[in-house]
C-alpha cells in the first residue's frame, strides 16, 4: 500500500484526513433505513412534498442519533445549495422577461 500512497490513480486506498471508520451498530442501520424508506414512501405516494420528507428524515436520524449534528452539517454543500436556489431566481427572472407567468 506505500508504494501506491502518492500516486493520484490510488487515491481511494489513501487515509482521509479527519475520516472515522463508519459504524456498525445495527439498531441504527435499521433506523436509518426506515427512515430513508419512510420518506422516499411518503414523497412517492404523495403524502407530503419530497423536501418535508427529507427535513423530517433528517429529524428523526438527529433524535435517534444515527447522524451527529456536525456530520450533518458537514454534508451540506453550501455552494451547492447556493447554485441551486439562484438558479430558481435566474428562471424566474427569464420566465418574466419573455412574458410568462407562474
Amino acid at each position: 500500500m506505500r508504494e501506491f500512497q502518492n500516486d493520484p490513480n490510488f487515491a481511494l486506498i489513501s487515509e482521509v484526513s479527519g475520516s472515522q471508520p463508519p459504524r456498525e451498530d445495527k439498531l441504527h442501520m435499521l433506523i436509518a433505513a426506515t427512515l430513508v424508506l419512510a420518506m422516499i414512501g411518503f414523497a412517492t405516494a404523495g403524502v407530503m412534498p419530497l423536501l418535508t420528507a427529507a427535513l423530517l428524515c433528517v429529524a428523526g436520524m438527529l433524535l435517534t442519533h444515527c447522524m451527529s449534528l456536525s456530520n450533518a452539517g458537514s454534508a451540506i454543500s453550501v455552494s451547492v445549495v447556493l447554485t441551486i436556489a439562484l438558479s430558481f431566481g435566474l428562471s424566474k427572472g427569464q420566465d418574466h422577461r419573455r412574458g410568462r407567468t407562474a
